[in-house]
């Protein structure tokens, strides 16, 4: 299990799974609580699919609660922090394959040509299994 740098209080292993080690003590903001990053603490999140097919966590990042993908915090912990131009990449177009072998950082146009490779070995009727059945059921079988 790595720190996210980019996420102060929170891990996660090499397999997606996120930790958070932030924890609430007192009565809150307003009566003298708060929350304060404890490494003895560990709750794992729980994960669920979002926009694109990606699969996301909720945290909390400076007093707001934010949904991260769980390819942005992987890169960011065993990769290293995101420069500014670029996005991170599947490289088999698959929303939900958060392997890191299968991540890179890169620009957009190669973003966007690793789902272009992807749908062109892609069939129609497997394209439309996919939007009918969902992402995670039936995209194995699609590649």
């Amino acid at each position: 299990m790595k720190e996210c740098p980019s996420y102060p209080g929170y891990s996660i292993t090499e397999s997606g799974d996120v930790y958070t080690h932030r924890k609430r003590f007192g009565k809150g903001k307003g009566n003298g609580g708060g929350v304060k990053i404890d490494p003895d603490y560990s709750l794992k999140l729980n994960p669920y699919k979002g926009h694109g097919g990606y699969i996301y966590v909720a945290i909390s990042t400076k007093g707001k609660m934010r949904s991260i993908p769980i390819h942005a915090l992987l890169m960011d912990a065993f990769v290293g922090i995101r420069s500014a131009n670029d996005e991170t990449r599947h490289l088999d177009g698959n929303p939900t394959n958060n392997q890191l072998g299968n991540l890179a950082y890169g620009t957009k146009k190669q973003n966007s040509g690793d789902k272009t490779k992807l749908l062109r070995k892609t069939t129609l009727s497997q394209i439309l299994k996919v939007l009918k059945e969902g992402f995670s059921d039936v995209w194995n079988e699609c590649i």
